[in-house]
């Protein structure tokens, strides 16, 4: 279980719906855990198809906020502005967000000078540059980075990666060496931990009909965004 504080630029928060699944192998990005099989891979672009809900790629890595590196491209199949796309920094049991604030249907180049920067560790609602969060915080330890597509309804695909380091984008199908049996590709059951959860926040709330969350079965359920804070299971 993880505490994951969220914030707008405006400092409100809203409710949102979240489809939860049990993490799968979606695809093989080398030392990366996809959320879920909403996440995949082909011809070295990486998915992730929210339109069912939220969902992710994690990778617990330490550094120093300093030293971080974003790069990326990003489509999408709709526009990026609001809070759908974003990067996670877990610091402690807290997290600094960087949102995405501008992107469409051409791939837009991203980094970390682009993204708009939320501290949570010191209760920043004030959006911050890169630079001004270097400034205030570029010394304190990060332990896990994810990135995120959390609006429903959205898809979204990156390509030339590199968060930290290059994240290496590989289509298992297109491995002749791979095993489709290897249980390594076998969902991880979520109760046995490993990986982080999701991420979710939005500026827009997702409807959910009680019938329809029952249809939905395991994995699914309602994440309830307090003023700054939410929590979630992985």
């Amino acid at each position: 279980m993880r505490t994951f504080k969220i914030g707008a630029a405006a400092g409100a928060l809203i409710l949102s719906s979240l489809a939860l699944a049990a993490p799968a192998h979606a695809a093989d990005i080398d030392g990366w855990e996809p959320y879920n099989d909403a996440v995949s891979v082909a011809d070295g672009v990486l998915t992730m198809d929210a339109t069912g809900g939220g969902t992710n790629i994690g990778r617990d890595i330490e550094f120093t906020l300093g030293d971080f590196v974003a790069a990326f491209e990003v489509n999408a199949d709709q526009d990026c502005v609001g809070e759908k796309i974003i990067v996670v920094l877990y610091v402690g049991d807290s997290n600094i967000n960087g949102h995405v604030a501008d992107c469409g249907e051409e791939w837009t180049d991203v980094d970390q000078d682009d993204l708009t920067w939320f501290d949570f560790t010191a209760d920043q609602l004030a959006p911050l540059t890169w630079d001004e969060l270097v400034e205030e915080r570029g010394d304190v330890e990060v332990s896990r980075i994810e990135l995120a597509t959390v609006h429903t309804g959205m898809t979204a695909h990156f390509q030339n990666i590199t968060l930290v380091e290059p994240v290496n984008l590989t289509d298992p199908t297109d491995d002749p060496s791979h095993d489709p049996t290897d249980p390594a590709d076998e969902p991880t059951d979520p109760a046995s931990g490993g990986g982080g959860g999701l991420p979710v926040t939005g500026t827009e709330t997702a409807a959910v009909a009680g019938v329809g969350v029952l249809l939905l079965g395991a994995g699914t359920g309602l994440v309830l965004l307090r003023r700054r804070r939410t929590t979630f299971e992985a």
